[in-house]
């Protein structure tokens, strides 16, 4: 059975209020900041409530501090049983060869 509902726009699209006017028949962008707003849709009703679009900060060396030591540890974690693992196989191939020219 084919049904003729329209699909979203392919992609990663950040374009949040054009994909749901496209999908649900609302127009996001037009509900006020803070306060709730009831909605019709071709699915029903909708209670939305927008929020204001706040302007990020970029944080000072001292508040990224703990965040990028913790990274940095985790990165060296990361590295350090990627070696441990890449020395154990190594070690597990030349016993096997060892054992191999032992049979022969």
């Amino acid at each position: 059975m084919k049904t003729n509902v329209p699909l979203p726009p392919a992609g990663n699209s950040l374009d949040k209020p054009a994909r749901a006017k496209e999908t649900l028949g609302l127009a996001l962008a037009d509900v006020p900041d803070n306060r709730p707003v009831l909605l019709k849709s071709r699915w029903g009703w909708h209670l939305v409530e927008a929020s204001p679009v706040k302007k990020g900060k970029m944080p000072s060396y001292e508040e990224a501090l703990p965040a990028l030591r913790d990274a940095a540890r985790s990165l060296r974690k990361a590295q350090a049983v990627g070696l441990y693992m890449d020395g154990l196989f190594e070690e597990a191939h030349l016993r096997n060869r060892i054992k191999n020219k032992q049979g022969r």
